[in-house]
């Protein structure tokens, strides 16, 4: 069984009586059936038995927060809401990026979203790991979430003005990010059971003009370890979060 002859099971479509048969696995046998397969090999060539799972196995994929604008809040650090999202996927590039954002229901982020159709997708580092909780493990509606992330060290202190690079007139940012997306909603929402999946329009991409110490260019190495982008097999590894994704309380992770 060569490479060759397995490149060839892959890619190779033949054609068999007049009727096409394409070959996605296998190995080509030189004196099979008519069509050059030996069925027999192909059996071969497949699992004879699989394991069911309860649910698909962890992978490692970047860590986001999306801000939001409440326009009906009378206060103005009050208007903007934060979250974590990890459900975040580039789905298309031309005539505009779009991508797949997955929002969980009943949600104050999910709200503001629907009501106002866009927000800034923020790519964190791994000095954000402190904000999970904050962000991602309570809600905006039960919570100051801008008042405990400026006790964590990061004040919302960045205003996007009207002409900004971002054009989110009024909205506030999370400091240090290592990019921020201006993204608007691109059609309806998209049932998903608990979530909804909103295709957005990618309509900035801009990254802070004045960097921190260590922090690096978006196509560029970062510094230090804590201006690392941050995945959620970062966070699995650290406890912050669960297996199954959750944000663990602060007090757990002490004991």
């Amino acid at each position: 069984m060569t490479a060759l002859k397995r490149v060839l099971a892959m890619l190779l479509f033949v054609n068999y009586e007049g009727r096409a048969v394409r070959a996605f696995t296998g190995v080509p046998s030189i004196s099979g059936t008519r069509s050059g397969w030996n069925p027999s090999e192909l059996a071969a060539e497949l699992p004879n038995k699989f394991v069911q799972l309860e649910a698909p196995p962890a992978v490692d994929v970047p860590v986001y927060s999306l801000a939001t604008l409440d326009e009906t809040s009378g206060d103005a650090v009050g208007a903007t809401d934060m979250n974590i999202l990890t459900y975040a996927s580039p789905v298309g590039i031309r005539p505009h990026r779009k991508w797949a954002l997955s929002l969980y229901r009943t949600t104050k982020t999910h709200e503001n979203f629907l009501k106002r159709g866009e927000g800034v997708l923020q790519l964190l580092r791994r000095k954000h790991s402190g904000l999970v909780y904050v962000l991602g493990g309570q809600s905006g509606r039960d919570v100051d979430k801008a008042g405990l992330c400026e006790g964590l060290g990061f004040k919302w202190g960045v205003e996007v003005e009207e002409g900004g690079a971002l054009g989110c007139a009024g909205l506030q940012l999370l400091p240090g990010c290592a990019v921020y997306y201006k993204v608007v909603l691109d059609g309806d929402l998209i049932d998903a059971g608990d979530h909804d999946v909103a295709i957005v329009r990618i309509e900035a991409i801009c990254e802070p003009e004045v960097l921190g110490e260590g922090e690096g260019k978006i196509d560029g190495a970062d510094k230090t370890e804590d201006n690392m982008h941050m995945y959620t097999g970062f966070l699995r590894e650290k406890k912050i979060i669960s297996d199954k994704g959750r944000a663990n309380p602060p007090e757990e992770l002490e004991q």
